[in-house]
């Protein structure tokens, strides 16, 4: 019953009052205030005015809303850098929600995906995007063969078959005669990996190239901002969020057509 993304903020009151107005559950205020056995003017004074929940209460609520374990631990943290009575002490639960809200930002951790090749296995599988391309396509039932990939993908067949023999031999696919399948479902690699930015630029050039070609389906944004710093953090959250959505839907989706997701949020100033 987790409602929002926590740690999109950073003030427990705005993340309750998120919850609040978003509607999904009638009462919610006093549901809360069933929870934390006070009063329901008790709550609206919380939510509207200076007072503050405490650490008990706090408890609670996060029973409630049914957070996890780092969740719970970033609501107690935001309550106690709201309730601290000095700038230093803000500062210190400040560290520490800014640590833990890091931590689950990092989607090596939030999109647990198996890494199943070799670092030299990887350095190939990424040294192109064909490979990737190749792998994920034959997971549709129709492209089950070299020659119906080499169509698809307008990739010439001898070029295609040495790049099947790399997989098969790592595992990714299989062959059975001529009919090719997925052995592997997904690999990820993180941010730290030698490989990142050889992926990145692969699929970011074949989405610019994909712009003198263009068709009904295909989707391209482009823009520029000036905003906030606690606002950039976030969207940044929000399309971690974005990200994890997409990982579990394609999860369960038929696999019927191929297409690439990219997305690029960075800061432009280097000072």
């Amino acid at each position: 019953m987790t409602y929002k993304n926590i740690f999109e903020y950073l003030d427990y009151k705005a993340y309750l009052v998120a919850i609040d107005q978003r509607g999904q559950h009638k009462g919610f205020r006093s549901r809360i205030a069933e929870a934390t056995n006070c009063q329901n003017a008790f709550v609206s004074q919380v939510l509207n005015g200076e007072v503050n929940f405490n650490l008990e209460q706090a408890m609670k609520i996060g029973a409630f809303l049914q957070l996890n374990e780092d969740e719970h631990q970033y609501f107690l943290w935001m309550i106690e850098h709201k309730r601290a009575g000095t700038q230093e002490l803000k500062k210190y639960f400040y560290k520490l929600m800014m640590d833990l809200r890091e931590k689950n930002l990092q989607l090596k951790k939030r999109v647990q995906i198996p890494q199943v090749l070799s670092t030299e296995a990887q350095a190939t599988y990424y040294s192109s995007w064909i490979y990737s391309a190749v792998h994920i396509a034959t997971m549709i039932p129709n492209l089950n063969s070299v020659q119906k990939i080499a169509q698809s993908l307008n990739i010439p067949e001898e070029k295609l078959k040495s790049v099947v023999e790399f997989l098969v031999d790592n595992g990714l696919l299989e062959k059975q005669g001529n009919t090719l399948s997925s052995g592997r479902m997904q690999i990820h690699i993180g941010n730290t990996s030698a490989n990142i930015n050889k992926h990145h630029s692969n699929w970011r050039i074949e989405s610019i190239k994909s712009l003198d070609s263009p068709t009904p389906s295909d989707l391209h944004y482009s823009g520029v901002s000036s905003l906030s710093k606690s606002d950039a953090e976030k969207i940044r959250a929000q399309f971690v969020e974005v990200i994890e959505n997409y990982v579990r839907q394609i999860e369960k989706s038929p696999e019927e057509t191929l297409y690439a997701f990219n997305l690029d949020f960075f800061r432009v100033l280097k000072m």
